[in-house]
């Protein structure tokens, strides 16, 4: 990936770039370097991006909005379901660079690769430190609890084993409660009322009957239910590791 961001260096630092993951247009408004931004994709929600070219969402990605932007560098996720559209983005010419943010370590990398992309390596190794620095303030505030961080509850999804979310528990000095090798298990409800979590972090969409339901029943087990000021801890990018010490406070 690091050699893929050098390729697109070899000619100049972009200045026209499209985003289709609001994960990746993070990296690139946490470098300073939003002004570079010529479209992004449907999700992405900052206001200064407002009046940006949309280029899809992730199930759906619009090649030919792409293509109208003229990017000089695109910025994309490295899935399964992305390669059919990076090669359909590569054969008309365009700069491709696909990154994966499914851990703590990728989304890291990532201010750095995206950084490297832009000719602005130096800025990204910057950022990272301070990233890693935010993480370290955060693990000292933090307590251990058996904790469990729901992002959706139609159907019932929570973060297992190995994804971001429970390495953010983990260097907070918390512990998941989810035991599933899965990143992002489904689960029924009633998995969790009969072994109530210590802390269950509301992730969901507010007001949904399915959540609201469970987080009672939660609460009459003595579950501590914290809902943070902001989504920033669901967004695999710069954002969640700036909301560590929020988590790290909701667990005290």
């Amino acid at each position: 990936m690091i050699a893929a961001a050098a390729l697109a260096l070899s000619l100049a630092a972009p200045t026209r770039v499209v985003s289709m993951a609001p994960c990746l247009t993070d990296d690139v408004l946490a470098l300073g370097e939003g002004k570079r931004l010529v479209a992004v994709s449907r999700f992405d929600d900052e206001p200064e991006l407002g009046r940006l070219p949309r280029v899809g969402g992730y199930l759906d990605p619009d090649v030919e909005a792409v293509v109208r932007a003229r990017p000089d560098l695109v910025l994309s996720l490295d899935g399964e379901a992305e390669r059919p559209v990076l090669a359909a983005l590569r054969r008309v010419g365009l700069t491709v660079v696909a990154l994966r943010s499914d851990t703590l370590p990728e989304i890291l990398d990532d201010v750095v690769a995206v950084a490297e992309a832009l000719g602005e390596r130096q800025r990204g190794e910057r950022l990272r430190g301070e990233l890693e620095r935010e993480l370290a303030a955060a693990a000292k505030a933090g307590a251990r609890r058996r904790t469990v961080i729901a992002v959706d509850y139609r159907p019932l999804v929570v973060a297992g084993r190995g994804s971001y979310l429970e390495q953010l528990l983990e260097a907070v000095g918390s512990a998941n409660a989810v035991a599933s090798p899965l990143a992002w298990p489904t689960f029924s409800a009633e998995a969790f009322a009969a072994q109530p979590p210590e802390v269950w972090i509301d992730g969901g969409p507010p007001g949904e009957p399915e959540g609201e339901k469970l987080l009672g029943l939660l609460r009459s087990e003595g579950t501590r239910v914290v809902r943070l000021p902001n989504a920033d801890l669901f967004r695999a990018s710069p954002r969640a590791v700036a909301a560590a010490r929020e988590l790290a406070a909701a667990l005290r």
